[in-house]
């Protein structure tokens, strides 16, 4: 179950899912989201009781802050962070794993043996200058050798290009396939909170991050947040829409794709004649638009679906006619 603080002292409440969409036009409230997510996991030192705007349950219990993994993807900078050698990055932990590797371990062994050979030499060349002083040099570690001499970068049509200087869709490859990794060895549950994906990944690289996310959530333990302006190429399924909130003035929670349905036949102007197929598509684009006026680009099946659902959890929203009736010679030029 998850309780969220909105208005000051107003909760919406939900049960949470393997994933859970927030979305809408009231893109300051996602914000306000997006915000409470942070304090809960990542400022809050892991005293669950002193975050009064955001509750998290698991069964009787609060879901834990030191044992939960916890990953946002909320701009370029966020995926870039994840892809350098520092504390709990992906690449990060992915050496980490990587330390205790029996033939990593016998190099740097040999690394070493050279090292003490050196050492040796070096202290005899000192020797013909004065034999009072001792020199020698330190062991190498894993965690030094990579942090002082580790080079990164990604390889792209046979070239080699630097992190920053690569294209977004390579490091999201890449940081895939890192994440991947994690979540496969963690022993712990894993969260990610998705931010405003459509701000700044191309429509290949959010198709092949959700796309994963939809499979990840069958394999491992993972609880998934996204907020967004739009539920496109997300892969919902019918058994998701119940899993989504809508933000415009208000919140509300979206019915079970079932009752949805029969919710819209009782309201609609007529006999709803669409496949559940492509209901289930329109409802994509335009639960988004619910409660807000910017209906810019929306055919109109999608705009009387729109006005049906507004109408079913009380949004009042009013519709500019001239903005969506075309004359007849226009209709005529389009249907030629």
């Amino acid at each position: 179950m998850m309780k969220i603080v909105v208005n000051d002292c107003e909760y919406i409440e939900f049960d949470f899912k393997e994933i859970n969409y927030f979305v809408g036009g009231n893109s300051e409230e996602l914000r306000s989201i997006l915000q409470k997510f942070y304090r809960y996991f990542c400022n809050n030192h892991g005293q669950l009781e002193n975050v009064d705007d955001i509750k998290i349950i698991d069964g009787d219990n609060p879901v834990s802050i030191k044992n939960t993994n916890i990953i946002f993807i909320q701009g370029i900078q966020s995926i870039v962070d994840q892809l350098l050698y520092k504390k709990n990055s992906l690449l990060f932990n992915q050496f980490n794993r990587m330390s205790s590797d029996f033939e990593l371990v016998r190099d740097l062994d040999n690394l070493n043996d050279v090292q003490m050979k050196l050492s040796i030499d070096l202290q005899e060349k000192i020797n013909t200058v004065s034999k009072k002083l001792f020199v020698g040099l330190n062991d190498f570690t894993f965690d030094h050798v990579v942090k002082h001499n580790l080079q990164l970068a990604i390889k792209s049509a046979d070239n080699l290009f630097a992190l920053e200087y690569s294209s977004l869709d390579d490091l999201m490859d890449l940081y895939i396939d890192f994440l991947d990794e994690q979540l496969s060895f963690s022993d712990k549950p894993s969260w990610v909170v998705l931010y405003n994906l459509d701000a700044f990944l191309s429509h290949y690289s959010k198709t092949k991050l959700m796309s994963q996310i939809h499979l990840w959530i069958k394999l491992y333990d993972l609880k998934i947040i996204y907020i967004g302006g739009t539920l496109e190429n997300c892969y919902i399924n019918s058994d998701e829409i119940g899993n989504i909130i809508v933000s415009a003035e208000e919140f509300h929670s979206i019915l079970p794709f079932d009752n949805l349905v029969k919710s819209i036949k009782m309201r609609y102007p007529n006999e709803m004649k669409m496949s559940e197929t492509k209901l289930l598509s329109s409802l994509i684009r335009v639960i988004p638009k619910m409660g807000t006026s910017q209906l810019d680009y929306i055919s109109g099946k999608d705009l009387v679906l729109l006005k049906v659902l507004d109408d079913m959890i009380g949004f009042k929203v009013s519709f500019n006619q001239e903005d969506f009736v075309l004359s007849n010679a226009e209709i005529s030029y389009l249907e030629n």
